[in-house]
């Protein structure tokens, strides 16, 4: 099993076992994809969005449902048309972000 998790003696998986040989995993990227088109809008190494640095970037149809958002810097990031249905946007700096026809329902 180079290169990738696999069973542990409790039965759960884990990426650092002693059993794996080869080149070390690639790091995990988080995407925000589209809604509609699933094509990739924003990648990143980072393994959560809240508190993350999203200022000015275009995101339009962007899917951000029951995303993690606390505390991120939103402002002046176009949504147009996105999906934030359920998203955590406690403490999120908004300010000029363009929500025009995006899905904020709980």
């Amino acid at each position: 099993m180079a290169g990738g998790a696999g069973p542990v003696p409790d039965g759960g998986y884990t990426r650092n076992s002693p059993w794996l040989t080869g080149p070390d995993p690639e790091p995990l990227m988080l995407e925000i994809r589209a809604r509609d088109s699933d094509s990739v809008l924003f990648r990143s190494t980072c393994d959560t969005l809240a508190g993350a640095d999203l200022a000015g970037r275009v995101l339009t149809g962007a899917d951000l449902a029951r995303a993690d958002l606390r505390d991120a810097d939103l402002r002046g990031v176009y949504l147009c048309k996105s999906r934030l249905t359920g998203a955590d946007l406690r403490g999120a700096h908004l300010e000029g972000a363009d929500l025009t026809a995006a899905d904020c329902t709980d």
